[in-house]
């Protein structure tokens, strides 16, 4: 007799397959895609390999073929986006490899390498990271901007020394 199982919330962090596609829908560009096609093939991955340790997992099963359908869609709307490339004279591999090798030149121009599973490249978390810097230094001027002027620390000694060598009657009084 198979184990009875009761699902009685999702077990994934608050997204489904439906909600990746659904996003996708909204964001249509290529950043976008390669975000989301990293997300859903490293998490069809880690079901597969959760799937294969396990035995015979009937909820596994389910959840990794749901994935694995939404990383499949994913990845034949790239392979569109590079046969459209090749139509105007690039040279982009379309068959005959594995799915990473075929959707790899798209990644990498997103900022993403495989490394048994897609990650971030250094380059491009750097400029990710600089960017949300210079994102918050921006804000901060905005802010600072905004206020009133108040005087620095070099700004008050400075002051505070006129007052002690002004004229007693005011400017050019004797």
């Amino acid at each position: 007799m198979l184990p009875l199982y009761l699902l009685t919330g999702h077990p994934l962090s608050g997204c489904c397959p439906e909600d990746v596609l659904q996003w996708l829908e909204e964001k249509k560009d290529e950043a976008a895609l390669a975000a989301a096609y990293t997300q859903v093939s490293n998490h069809a991955g880690r079901l597969l390999c959760l799937l294969e340790d396990s035995g015979r997992d009937v909820w596994l099963e389910y959840a990794y073929e749901r994935w694995a359908e939404v990383e499949d869609a994913l990845f034949l709307r790239m392979l569109d986006i590079l046969a459209r490339e090749n139509d105007r004279g690039a040279k982009h591999a379309l068959r005959g490899k594995g799915q990473r090798f075929l959707v790899a030149p798209l990644m990498r121009r997103d900022g993403y390498a495989d490394a048994g599973g897609w990650r971030q490249s250094a380059k491009r978390k750097i400029e990710k990271e600089t960017r949300a810097r210079t994102e918050r230094w921006d804000a901060q001027q905005d802010r600072d901007e905004d206020m009133p002027h108040r005087p620095t620390a070099g700004q008050k000694k400075k002051n505070a020394h006129h007052k002690h060598t002004a004229s007693p009657g005011g400017m050019g009084a004797k």
